[in-house]
C-alpha cells in the first residue's frame, strides 16, 4: 500500500473511471495487480516493475532449520502476478544476493533472462581502472599532500589491492572493476580524518565491505555446518544443476553470488578458479567468521593491530603473547585438532597480513601459512599436542620458505604448537629464526643465513 500511497502522490488518480483503488484489507497479490494495471491505464505506457533482493526472505534463513515451505509458496504467488500482468509490463528487473532461489522461485515466470554473469554487462556494478584512473587520481593526490607519510605510497596500487579485481564472468577478456561503495567511502574517509590517513600509511586501509553488503550467515555457516573455510591453494567447483536444499546450498555458489568470491585465471596460462577478489573482502570474511566464533568479539580489532604492529617490528615474543590471548575466547571443542588450529591461524593471518598463502606449496612441501607484513614474510608450521621442535625440524627439513632467498625481503620462520590437555592450562610453544636477510650493499642485495 505505500507504493499505492506514493504514486498518489505523485498524481495518479485512484478511485476514478477504471482506477479502482487496492485498500489495505486486499491480498498483496491483488494490490500489486491492481497498480501495474492503475498505472498501465493512466499513463497509457506499459511500466516497468523492479524487484530488488528479491531472494531476502528466504536467503535470512539460510543454514537454518527454518520450514522454507511457506516462503517459497507466498514469493511464487507473488511472481505469479507478474506473469499473469505481462501483457501490461515493459519489463521486470530483478536483483539479489544469491541465484540459487530461482530454481525455486521463478517457476512462476516465463522468459526469465540471468545477466549475472555476461561479459557484456560485467562493468556495470563497478568502476574500471580507466574510470578510477581519469576521475580520481586528483583524490589521491589530495589525499598524499594532507598527509607527508602517504606521500611515498602508490596510493592507486593501495586502492588496485583493497577494492578492485571483481570480475563477473568467468570470460577471460571480461573488465575487472572496483566496489564504488568501499572506493568512495575510502576517499571520503582519509580526506576528513587523519588518524585513517595514519593508519593506511601503516598499511590499515578503510574497510567499509561489511556495510555495503555482508551477509551474516556466510560467516555462520563457515563455523557450523561443516564448510571449508577458503584457502589460496584450494580449487572451488561450482555447483551445476538446481539447489534443493536450501538449508546447506553449495558453499562455493554461495561464496561467488554474495561477491566473497570471484572469477580468476584466464583459463591457458593461469587456469579459471575462484577466489576473493581483494584484501578488502578476504579480511572481512575472515573478521566476520571469528566475530561468530569468538566470545569477546568486541576486543578482535585491538588483538588484530597488536599482532600486526608485532610483526612489523619483528617482535615474534609479543605477537605470541597476543595470539595466546585471543585463543583463549575461543570454545574449546573448536580448538581441539590440528586443523581447527590451522583454521583458526588462516584467518588471523588474513586480517593482519598484506599478503598471505595457506598450504604453500614449494619444492619441499606444504607449509600451513606464509604471510607478508611489511618488508617480512612469515613461514609458520603449526601441530596440535606434539612438541614444537617436530613443528621446526618440518620447517626446516623440508626448506620452507627458501623460494625467497635472494630476494629484498626477511625471512622468519615460526613454528607453533598447540597444546591441551586436562592436567594443565592450554598453551602455545613456539620457536622462531630469521631464514634469510638482505643486507644491502653498493645497491645489491647480498644474502646472510
Amino acid at each position: 500500500m505505500n507504493v499505492v500511497n506514493m504514486w498518489e502522490h505523485w498524481g495518479v488518480s485512484w478511485g476514478k473511471g477504471r482506477l479502482a483503488r487496492p485498500n489495505s484489507q486486499s491480498s498483496p497479490y491483488y494490490i500489486l495487480t491492481q497498480l501495474i494495471y492503475g498505472l498501465y491505464v493512466f499513463y497509457g505506457q506499459k511500466p516497468v516493475v523492479l524487484v530488488d533482493e528479491y531472494d531476502a526472505p528466504i536467503t535470512k534463513h539460510i543454514g537454518t532449520q527454518t520450514d522454507l515451505a511457506p516462503v517459497v509458496s507466498e514469493l511464487q504467488e507473488l511472481y505469479r502476478v507478474l506473469k499473469d500482468s505481462g501483457g501490461r509490463l515493459y519489463g521486470v528487473i530483478m536483483t539479489g544476493i544469491t541465484r540459487f532461489a530461482r530454481d525455486s522461485l521463478f517457476s512462476a515466470l516465463n522468459n526469465i533472462v540471468d545477466i549475472s554473469d555476461w561479459a557484456l554487462f560485467a562493468d556495470i556494478c563497478g568502476f574500471t581502472e580507466e574510470e578510477v584512473l581519469s576521475h580520481f587520481t586528483p583524490y589521491g593526490e589530495q589525499i598524499q599532500k594532507l598527509e607527508p607519510a602517504l606521500q611515498d605510497q602508490d596510493i592507486q596500487a593501495q586502492w588496485r589491492s583493497f577494492y578492485n579485481g571483481y570480475r563477473f564472468s568467468p570470460e577471460p577478456d571480461a573488465p575487472r572493476v572496483y566496489n564504488p561503495f568501499t572506493l568512495l567511502d575510502c576517499i571520503q574517509t582519509l580526506t576528513v580524518s587523519r588518524i585513517h590517513r595514519l593508519e593506511a600509511a601503516a598499511g590499515k586501509w578503510p574497510i567499509g565491505w561489511s556495510r555495503s553488503g555482508s551477509p551474516a550467515f556466510l560467516a555462520r555457516l563457515a563455523m557450523n555446518s561443516g564448510y571449508p573455510l577458503p584457502s589460496a591453494d584450494r580449487t572451488h567447483q561450482l555447483y551445476e544443476g538446481p539447489i534443493l536444499d536450501v538449508q546447506k546450498p553449495p558453499y562455493a555458489n554461495l561464496m561467488l553470488e554474495t561477491g566473497y568470491y570471484t572469477w580468476l585465471g584466464d583459463g591457458e596460462e593461469e587456469p579459471l578458479h575462484l577466489g576473493y577478489p581483494n584484501r578488502e573482502v578476504a579480511q572481512t570474511f575472515a573478521r566476520d567468521v571469528l566475530s561468530v566464533w569468538h566470545s569477546q568479539p568486541e576486543w578482535l580489532p585491538e588483538w588484530m593491530d597488536g599482532m600486526r604492529e608485532a610483526l612489523m617490528a619483528g617482535q615474534v615474543e609479543k605477537f605470541m603473547t597476543v595470539l595466546t590471548q585471543l585463543c583463549y575466547g575461543f570454545p574449546y571443542e573448536d580448538l581441539s585438532h590440528e586443523a581447527s588450529c590451522r583454521a583458526v591461524m588462516h584467518l588471523i593471518c588474513q586480517c593482519i597480513s598484506d599478503r598471505v598463502q595457506s598450504e604453500k606449496h614449494n619444492w619441499g612441501g606444504r607449509s600451513d601459512h606464509e604471510l607478508q607484513v611489511g618488508q617480512t614474510v612469515y613461514v609458520m608450521e603449526v601441530k596440535y599436542n606434539q612438541s614444537v621442535s617436530t613443528a621446526w625440524d618440518q620447517l626446516e627439513r623440508r626448506g620452507y620458505g627458501q623460494e625467497h632467498g635472494g630476494g629484498a625481503l626477511t625471512v622468519v620462520g615460526i613454528a607453533l604448537a598447540f597444546h591441551r590437555n586436562q592436567e594443565i592450562p592450554p598453551r602455545i610453544d613456539h620457536l622462531s629464526k630469521t631464514l634469510f636477510r638482505p643486507e644491502i650493499k653498493n645497491g645489491d642485495y647480498i644474502i646472510q643465513n
